[in-house]
């Protein structure tokens, strides 16, 4: 599969390109290895996305795009609404750290939406402080999991930027009447079973927990 994105810059910019991983890609921009441009306007961040399954046509619409006046581009990115999302991966013990909001049957890793001018480490540093009064260490960038999925009749799309984090106990107290918390064992079995979602993250935890028994 192939990519059509656009990031947006430390400075509002927009800095498009291609891609057959968006991983790798947002990863070197932000590690300043991406792009000459990208290298001194960072950190960037996803803001658009389009899939192709040709190299050809993916060229094409990067071409078409690149066209376009600043105020299309911003139209473009706000018609699809990426909404952006930090999300924490906390592993102790070959168990998991989840959220589920009272009632439903589908569990999420922490996290929340990350607001204007903020980082996905700061994001996921709030959101965390405010939902159950910890203050983790925020660890290395692990994925970006992009999601689409059918609210009310409106097809949405989100993109989730996945972290390591640590925090310094295993007694979490929801701070929110909605959410409650609690601890998975990481095997694909239970992760499937309590339905954490989206479903790609499934597999980026049980990965990353195989990697932190090895060590």
């Amino acid at each position: 599969m192939w990519y059509f994105y656009i990031m947006k810059c430390k400075d509002g910019s927009l800095y498009s390109g291609i891609t057959n991983n968006l991983d790798n890609r947002y990863k070197k921009h932000n590690s300043g290895k991406g792009a000459k441009y990208t290298r001194s306007h960072r950190p960037v961040r996803l803001v658009h996305f389009e899939e192709f399954k040709s190299q050809l046509r993916v060229m094409r619409r990067e071409w078409k795009v690149k066209t376009f006046p600043r105020s299309k581009k911003e139209a473009l990115i706000e018609k699809k609404n990426v909404e952006q999302i930090a999300r924490a991966v906390i592993i102790k013990d070959g168990l998991v750290l989840v959220a589920r909001r009272k009632g439903a049957d589908n569990t999420f890793l922490p996290g929340g939406h990350i607001e204007s001018g903020e980082s996905p480490e700061e994001a996921i540093k709030r959101e965390l402080s405010e939902e159950m009064k910890a203050v983790p260490v925020v660890g290395d960038f692990k994925a970006i999991i992009h999601n689409s999925y059918t609210d009310n009749k409106v097809r949405e799309h989100e993109v989730n930027y996945v972290h390591s984090a640590e925090i310094p106990d295993t007694g979490i107290v929801s701070q929110e009447e909605h959410l409650e918390f609690f601890w998975v064992k990481v095997t694909k079995k239970e992760l499937s079973k309590y339905k954490l979602k989206p479903a790609r993250i499934r597999e980026l935890v049980v990965s990353m927990c195989r990697k932190a028994g090895k060590k």
